[in-house]
């Protein structure tokens, strides 16, 4: 039940989170935001940096997060906010990272 909750908070902080682009009378796709479709991954494990489709990117953290027995519902939401967070990290020219250059994610 806990969890199900988290996925519905989740759900609305990405909803609430696409709202300025709504208002703001964009169309979905235009921009920059439309030109995202890969991320340069760090792998801690491998102490290297993978480029990746974000789809692909995507089906690896809602596995890594939640187990694929939860709701349906429940592994939208942690898609959703997984592809929220990735999208305005890299939308914004993609965050420094001083430990691993190169790696936007």
């Amino acid at each position: 039940m806990r969890r199900l909750i988290l996925g519905l908070v989740l759900i609305i902080v990405a909803l609430i989170l696409s709202l300025p682009q709504f208002q703001s009378g964009q169309e979905p796709g235009d921009g920059s935001l439309s030109r995202i479709d890969t991320v340069r991954l760090y792998l801690h494990r491998e102490d290297k940096i993978m480029t990746l489709p974000l789809e692909e990117y995507l089906v690896g953290v809602v596995a890594a997060e939640m187990p694929a027995e939860f709701p349906e519902a429940a592994l939208k939401a942690q898609a959703v906010a997984a592809r929220t967070y990735a999208v305005k990290r890299l939308a914004a020219g993609g965050v420094a990272n001083p430990e691993h250059p190169g790696a936007n994610l």
